[in-house]
């Protein structure tokens, strides 16, 4: 299974998208994320959105900047981006079902994820 999803976004306020789909800590596959395709030679804002790892908490999303295939952690800060990208996660997330049935998720959450309506994640893009 692999430890994130990535989406390179377009004419959005952040240029790389990343949904961890893994509860463990992502400096456990940060080589990974920063040898990706999406910003290996490479410079934009980076939104993480580390859900399954701390739930839906007020340090769920963090922002940084990359530069050149480096994520610069000195840059790293809590943030709390708007409905897109919550809406986002949840068609990732959707996609990997399993990684939402093994995560710390109470399951109120986790049924609310897999009962999203389609329709509500295609109108928020």
């Amino acid at each position: 299974m692999k430890p994130f999803e990535f989406v390179n976004l377009e004419d959005k306020e952040y240029d790389s998208f990343i949904l961890c789909l893994t509860h463990e800590s992502l400096f456990s596959y940060w080589d990974q994320i920063e040898s990706s395709n999406g910003i290996s030679n490479k410079t934009g804002r980076l939104l993480i959105d580390n859900l399954l790892a701390t739930g839906d908490e007020a340090n769920r999303f963090i922002e940084c900047v990359y530069q050149n295939g480096k994520i610069d952690i000195t840059t790293a800060k809590v943030t709390s981006p708007n409905e897109y990208y919550r809406k986002l996660s949840i068609k990732l997330l959707r996609k990997n079902y399993s990684c939402i049935m093994h995560s710390i998720l109470p399951s109120e959450e986790r049924k609310r994820i897999l009962s999203y309506s389609c329709e509500q994640i295609e109108d928020s893009e």
